[in-house]
């Protein structure tokens, strides 16, 4: 959702859609099993671990860079029956990479290794959201107007 618009910068903000949980009071959040777009859906979370992180988000995080990259939802083409695309997922499969000047205007490298680096199969391998704060960040100051 667009938040807010000038000709300088643009304000977008990603909305749960009634997936959201609570933490527990000893600060362990819990995931809501099988709730979810499982196209988007880190691994863990497909094999059943109820204990959630911001790396579970990160994950989804970059299967929706993959989508805007590619105008794509991940799989849909390559594999049509959700268990095979279940299994894919688990396995560490990902959507082949798009090479950054497949896109008008090409896309930075460092945002394709953001992307790269947040499917990761092992969470503790993709970036935490400061990180990529940071790289966001810096993509936004080598764009013209920024």
């Amino acid at each position: 959702m667009i938040t807010s618009m000038s000709p300088q910068s643009i304000c977008a903000k990603i909305s749960d859609f009634n997936t959201s949980r609570f933490i527990s009071p000893d600060d362990t959040p819990a995931s809501t099993k099988g709730v979810g777009t499982p196209n988007y859906m880190a691994p863990e979370i497909l094999l059943g671990n109820t204990t959630y992180s911001d790396k579970t988000d990160v994950y989804s995080v970059g299967m929706v860079l993959w989508s805007l990259w590619t105008r794509k939802e991940p799989f849909v083409d390559d594999i049509g029956n959700p268990w095979q695309m279940y299994k894919a997922i688990i396995e560490g499969q990902r959507p082949p990479v798009p090479k950054p000047e497949d896109s008008q205007p090409p896309l930075p490298q460092s945002l394709l290794d953001l992307m790269i680096a947040a499917r990761s199969q092992d969470p503790l391998k993709r970036p935490c959201f400061a990180e990529k704060n940071q790289t966001h960040e810096a993509i936004l100051k080598t764009q013209p107007n920024n």
